[in-house]
C-alpha cells in the first residue's frame, strides 16, 4: 500500500530536483492557454473515468472478486491507488489553472511553474498507469461467460400467487 503512493510522489520529486538542479530557465509558449486547457481537460477526463471505475467497483461490492480482494487485504491497497490518483488529479488542475492565471500577456511560464507542474505531471501520470494497471488486475479475475451457467428455459415462480 504504501509504495502505491510513495513512488509516484518519489518521482514527482524526483523530477523537480533535476528541473530544478539542471537551472531550466522561463519557457514562452504562444498558445499557453491552449496547452493549459489541453491538459486541465484530459486530467479531468481521467478523474472522470476513475471515478466511473470507483462505482463500478462499488457496485461489484457483494461479488465473489471483491469478497477476494477483502479477504487477501487488498481493499487498502485499493483505496490508496484511488485516493492517491485522484488527490494528484486534483492538485494537478488547482496548479495549472493557478499557472493559466498568473500567466501575463507575454506567455511566458516562470521557472517555479515548470518545475512544480512537471513534477505534479508526472506523480499523477505514474500514479495513473499504476491504478489503471491495478483495474486491470482486478477486471481479469471477473470469470469468463463460459464458466458461468446459463438455464434457458422458461420458468415460473413457486407457490400460489392468487
Amino acid at each position: 500500500m504504501k509504495r502505491a503512493i510513495i513512488f509516484p510522489l518519489c518521482v514527482g520529486l524526483t523530477t523537480m530536483i533535476i528541473l530544478f538542479l539542471i537551472k531550466i530557465s522561463n519557457i514562452e509558449i504562444c498558445k499557453v492557454d491552449f496547452v493549459l486547457n489541453a491538459i486541465i481537460t484530459c486530467v479531468v477526463t481521467l478523474a472522470g473515468f476513475i471515478l466511473t471505475s470507483i462505482s463500478i467497483i462499488i457496485g461489484m461490492s457483494g461479488s465473489p472478486i471483491m469478497e477476494k480482494i477483502s479477504k487477501d487485504g487488498g481493499l487498502p491497497e485499493l483505496v490508496a491507488r484511488y485516493s492517491t490518483t485522484m488527490i494528484l488529479s486534483l492538485l494537478l488542475i488547482v496548479t495549472f489553472i493557478s499557472l493559466g492565471a498568473t500567466i501575463g500577456k507575454d506567455n511566458v511560464i516562470n521557472r517555479n511553474g515548470i518545475i512544480i507542474g512537471a513534477g505534479i505531471l508526472t506523480a499523477y501520470f505514474i500514479s495513473l498507469v499504476y491504478t489503471c494497471y491495478y483495474l486491470l488486475r482486478i477486471i481479469s479475475k471477473i470469470p469468463d461467460k463460459s464458466s458461468v451457467e446459463t438455464v434457458l428455459e422458461p420458468s415460473s415462480p413457486q407457490g400460489d400467487f392468487r
